[in-house]
């Protein structure tokens, strides 16, 4: 290879996936990929058909030992992903993870690599980057009907299923809504609304931004909801954020 073809971002098998997946789609004629199980708990009867969990990761570890890098670290993943897993075999899969960054040319696979690694094993934990946050700029510019609105998309819809409930939120002078139903949440001007949620635009966005918990908030009288308290309650805790579900 010469510098117009070597594999310095990317690697070509890589590209030969998305090519193919761009052109003939997702399905590559694999019978088990047109209904497969739910990832968890295809891992979890993986591990249980090998024997459980120490034996995947003996198998793991050997796999890595005698250079057999692909099969040790996707052994690794079973238990990483799978329910009930350890710090060990966290490190099992880092450890396997800084063996291709060692080995690839590509930078983008290195550094993703090395940075799933340091996660793995602690030495540089990445949970703050895996929650939703709002920017305090796009806060400070934004009209609190937006950033309502905008809630629908932090929702866990299976924490509302069966839900079908029309909130009104009056921040400051703006009034707007959300209807909760069929698992999804709908932006209205919340007229007609079945409950009512009242606060500062002060404490919305201290709320939004995570600085300041609902449940103090509302205990301090700052927000006050009236109608169906359960039913609020029970929106703001489907949103991934730690303001409102706090």
């Amino acid at each position: 290879m010469d510098y117009l073809t070597s594999e310095r971002y990317g690697v070509t098998e890589h590209h030969v996936r998305q090519i193919f997946m761009g052109i003939r789609g997702w399905f590559d004629g694999d019978e088990s990929k047109l209904f497969p199980e739910e990832p968890t708990e295809r891992y979890g009867k993986l591990i249980a058909g090998f024997g459980g969990r120490a034996e995947v990761a003996a198998q793991s570890a050997k796999a890595l030992e005698d250079e057999d890098v692909r099969w040790a670290t996707e052994l690794a993943t079973w238990l990483v992903r799978s329910d009930g897993t350890t710090q060990d075999e966290r490190n099992l899969l880092a450890k396997c993870l800084r063996v291709i960054a060692e080995r690839t040319p590509a930078a983008n696979i290195r550094n993703w690599c090395i940075t799933r690694a340091r996660h793995l094993d602690g030495s540089f934990p990445m949970d703050r980057f895996m929650v939703h946050n709002f920017n305090p700029k796009f806060l400070a510019e934004s009209a609190a009907t937006g950033i309502v609105h905008t809630l629908r998309v932090i929702m866990d819809p299976d924490k509302i299923e069966g839900m079908n409930h029309h909130i009104a939120f009056t921040v400051g002078d703006e009034t707007c809504g959300l209807h909760l139903r069929n698992s999804v949440a709908v932006p209205t001007d919340g007229w007609g609304a079945q409950s009512l949620v009242t606060m500062s635009r002060d404490i919305f966005m201290g709320v939004v931004s995570g600085r300041l918990p609902w449940s103090e908030a509302f205990a301090a009288g700052d927000i006050k909801v009236s109608g169906d308290i359960e039913a609020v309650d029970q929106f703001r805790m489907s949103l991934e954020n730690k303001g409102f579900a706090g």
